[in-house]
């Protein structure tokens, strides 16, 4: 007797390119959301960062209860084909905060003459649902939340920058674009309608450069 094979729990893809070798470099990230289960730290070597250089890399946290989207990753270096996310390592508490920490390889970036490769720590600490300070001077915030329909994204920078913000469902797919290109230095506010989409968690992303903020958006009836 042949046994079926079991429906997965979870199916993730890149949120921001499909074609970007994501899932090369998997691992569990220890607990980065704080719910007491491990996270998944997914590598994706190959991926072209908006505003970036081709094949600087990415590599993406998720909820591994719900998929959703927990970090974005970009190399602080970007070099083109740094290829970081090769390699990816998580699941310990390395600064001793509680939280997973994990850490990402950019084989290919030259950090200078006779040297060859990168690793980066990071730490698990800023999570999606995390409010605080600005983010290398990017800031990122939505009142009301929750909310039935409408709901008001402030961003502010601190200068000016090539800005995408992007909402997110809870598998990490995006939903709506509201904002791409060149913004000049200060607050912008930008609506989300979410009339059209069901109940549930989303999240609201803001790339500035190589800064990123994540927040979270619930969505009632």
């Amino acid at each position: 007797m042949v046994a079926r094979a079991q429906a997965p729990l979870l199916t993730l893809v890149s949120p921001d390119q499909g074609e970007g070798r994501f899932g090369s470099a998997l691992t569990f990230a220890g607990d980065v959301s704080g719910d007491g289960r491990s996270d998944l730290l997914v590598g994706s070597y190959d991926e072209d960062p908006p505003g970036g250089p081709p094949s600087a890399g990415r590599a993406y946290v998720f909820d591994a209860a719900t998929g959703g989207l927990l970090r974005s990753l970009a190399s602080p270096n970007e070099q083109e084909r740094g290829y970081f996310g090769v390699t990816v390592a998580g699941g310990t508490d390395a600064d001793g905060d509680g939280r997973g920490d994990f850490a990402v390889a950019a084989s290919d970036e030259y950090p200078g003459p006779g040297q060859h490769g990168r690793v980066y720590v990071f730490s698990g600490l800023v999570v999606a649902n995390e409010e605080g300070p600005p983010v290398a001077g990017l800031w990122l915030a939505a009142a009301p939340s929750p909310f039935q329909t409408v709901t008001t994204l402030s961003l502010m920078l601190d200068q000016p920058a090539a800005v995408r913000l992007v909402v997110y469902d809870a598998l990490g797919r995006a939903v709506a674009v509201l904002l791409t290109g060149e913004q000049p230095a200060g607050r912008r506010e930008v609506v989300f309608d979410a009339s059209s989409l069901p109940a549930g968690v989303y999240f609201a992303r803001a790339e500035a450069g190589s800064s990123l903020v994540t927040r979270p958006l619930a969505v009632v009836r």
